[in-house]
């Protein structure tokens, strides 16, 4: 494997885990409250980013680099919008129920805008 090969892959996964810090940090921060616990709150901001950008620099998920930038990016303005429309985010304390199920329609909504030029494309 060529150095390039080996940074490229490296660079994938720092650019997962950062995404996924994106798309999460709303939820993190709804669930907590203001104090979350450090190692919870960094195993779910990172976790889930290394798992898939390993998958993705491996080969072993055969997803575009460009979906997962618009799944992050996606998520996050909508789970924003969900909790400020709600109110989540001007009432204090942790609202966990609440915040999980809002994030997951934002999520949904965050995978479809993702994948939309492969839906329109089943579509046609």
């Amino acid at each position: 494997m060529a150095l390039p090969d080996t940074f490229e892959r490296i660079g994938i996964v720092i650019g997962c885990v950062f995404l996924n810090a994106i798309a999460v940090s709303g939820l993190t921060a709804v669930v907590f409250g203001a104090d979350p616990p450090v190692l919870l709150g960094l195993l779910i901001l990172m976790g889930p980013g290394a798992v898939l950008g390993w998958l993705i620099a491996t080969g072993r998920l055969e997803v575009p680099y460009s979906r997962v930038w618009w799944f992050a990016i996606v998520t996050m303005l909508v789970s924003i919008g969900l909790y400020a429309l709600t109110g989540l985010t001007s009432t204090p304390g942790p609202h966990p129920a609440e915040g999980t199920v809002l994030w997951l329609v934002a999520a949904a909504i965050g995978a479809l805008v993702a994948d939309y030029d492969s839906l329109v494309a089943r579509l046609r």
